[in-house]
Order: structure tokens, then sequence, then C-alpha cells
């Protein structure tokens, strides 16, 4: 797991904290990291929630504006996931 997001466990809640300041720009690196952090989260049976939340005073500001000027990289949120709640497994 990369420095950019923390995983932390409540009983039946996985917490993905994104720690990427000054604002939690979601980057290629930041995308990355969620999309190890909520892998190894889903893998976990007693699992039954996940919430994100960020450090500092946003959760995110969105996109990195440094990477517009890029072609989109992977992981990119699969569209079949797109306002998707995983309710059973």
């Amino acid at each position: 797991m990369n420095n950019k997001v923390c995983i932390e466990r409540e009983a039946e809640i996985g917490l993905i904290c994104l720690d990427n300041p000054p604002v939690n720009a979601i980057g290629v690196a930041l995308r990355a990291a969620i999309h190890e952090a909520l892998s190894e989260l889903l893998l976990e049976k007693h699992i039954n929630a996940i919430v994100l939340y960020g450090t500092g005073r946003f959760f995110s500001a969105g996109a990195d504006i440094k990477e517009f000027a890029r072609t989109a990289e992977q992981p990119t949120l699969p569209r079949h996931l797109l306002g998707r709640q995983f309710v059973a497994r």
C-alpha cells in the first residue's frame, strides 16, 4: 500500500482515508491507492461497509488539475461501478 491512503477497520466497517495533501486531489497515484485499498477490503468476508474519508479540511477537491493535459491512465473507475451500491456479495 502506498502512503496516499490508509486502511482501518472498525468491527464490520472498512475505512479508507485519503491522505494526499493539501486537498486530496485525485490523480493517478491516489486512484491506484484507492483501487488497491478497495480490493483488499472487498476480500475480507466480515467487512459489510466501506467508508472513504479525507484528511485535512477536505474530503477531496476532485480531479488533480495537474493531470488534465495527460491522457487518462489506469486505474479508472469501471462504468459498471458508477453509482452502484454494494449490498451483497
